[in-house]
């Protein structure tokens, strides 16, 4: 069995997808290092008995230095004796044509994300603009109109961004470092108040992205979200969104075919 093994290196977290052909084996996820993420997928190998399996092609999404790329690829080679291709954003992939005019500055992450949606919406019989929302360390938004033109977007701090910052800015202001919102509402003591308050932010920055790009294109878009915090600012906004927890990794199929 020859396999694929697909990575998506965050600000945050690290996923990956083994897979044979255009089935996936197994994904898997980590919080850990960068440094220690090729010792984590070949745990993962072993874990699942492919430890025998030959690797044909990496493919990695990764928002971090040069330096750690570097680093990330000598440790995927040693551990599976194959060169690391790394993805990057460009002018034009899957149909899509970027609106940056410097390409190489708009985050691979983002950019994986739209080929994939744009993969997905391809599908689909009539043309339809698309948004896809990130949540993850940032909260990224990205407008897709249905001629496959990217309309731009923003990038925000996501939740815990926003709760470190307001805790270590203030002295008096405590709450939990979980998320613990089901319902946003005004809090009856400071910790849900500012639980409840970052999330209806945010919840209302997408809501507003959304509005605002529905009213530009003339139609609905289809909303994609994706990122660590995806579930939780899904079960709060009343936008129907389609939930793609792996959106960044199936797009570099798409970025490095």
């Amino acid at each position: 069995m020859t396999l694929n093994i697909d990575i998506d290196i965050g600000n945050t977290r690290s996923k990956w997808s083994i897979a044979s052909g255009s089935k996936n084996v197994v994904v898997g996820c980590t919080a850990k290092p960068i440094a220690e993420v090729a010792s984590e997928i070949t745990a993962t190998f072993a874990e699942h008995d492919m430890n025998g399996a030959a690797v044909s092609r990496i493919r990695v999404a990764c928002v971090r230095s040069q330096q750690e790329k570097d680093a990330l690829a000598c440790a995927l080679h040693a551990a599976f004796a194959v060169a690391a291709e790394f993805a990057q954003t460009t002018a034009e992939a899957g149909g899509v044509i970027n609106s940056y005019l410097k390409p190489h500055t708009m985050g691979v992450d983002r950019w994986s994300a739209i080929a994939a949606a744009a993969a997905l919406m391809q599908a689909q019989a009539k043309p339809q603009p698309f948004c896809i929302v990130d949540a993850g360390s940032a909260v990224t938004l990205d407008f897709v109109s249905a001629a496959g033109v990217h309309c731009g977007g923003y990038i925000t701090p996501g939740y815990y961004l926003q709760l470190k910052a307001l805790l270590a800015g203030t002295q008096k202001v405590m709450a939990g470092e979980q998320a613990s919102v089901e319902l946003i509402a005004p809090g009856s003591n400071t910790s849900d108040a500012v639980h409840a308050g970052i999330a209806a932010s945010i919840v209302a920055h997408i809501e507003r992205g959304v509005a605002q790009f529905k009213m530009a294109q003339g139609a609905s878009p289809q909303v994609f979200i994706t990122g660590g915090d995806a579930e939780l600012l899904q079960g709060l906004s009343g936008l129907p969104m389609l939930h793609r927890p792996h959106l960044v990794l199936s797009g570099l199929a798409q970025l490095l075919p």
